[in-house]
């Protein structure tokens, strides 16, 4: 992965597209990459996975929300870096859908 800054895809696009990746995160739809996994930061000019993005699995384990299997992934050779020195992120599950339902 090169040096480079990225962002979220919250806030970036039109509403409707903001809405799908909400509803990715907040579990209603499934992830639109073919590895299953989510885009958590992109190429703040594009949003493609195409540039690259960090992605990770998100996991609902009832009264958790887990994050995990953070890696670099392109829309060209899928998960080409693995971030094995990152642990997974717990959220507790309430909290996880009300910080989400607060974004519109």
């Amino acid at each position: 992965m090169k040096n480079t800054d990225y962002t979220t895809l919250i806030g970036v696009g039109n509403q409707e597209y903001e809405k799908q990746i909400l509803n990715v995160f907040r579990l209603k739809e499934k992830p639109n990459l073919k590895t299953g996994r989510v885009m958590i930061y992109v190429c703040p000019e594009c949003g493609d996975i195409d540039c690259g993005a960090i992605t990770a699995v998100i996991v609902d384990m009832g009264a958790t929300i887990i994050w995990k299997d953070f890696g670099y992934e392109t829309g060209y050779g899928g998960v080409t870096e693995e971030y094995t020195n990152i642990e997974p992120i717990e959220f507790d599950r309430q909290n996880y859908f009300m910080a989400f339902s607060e974004l519109k």
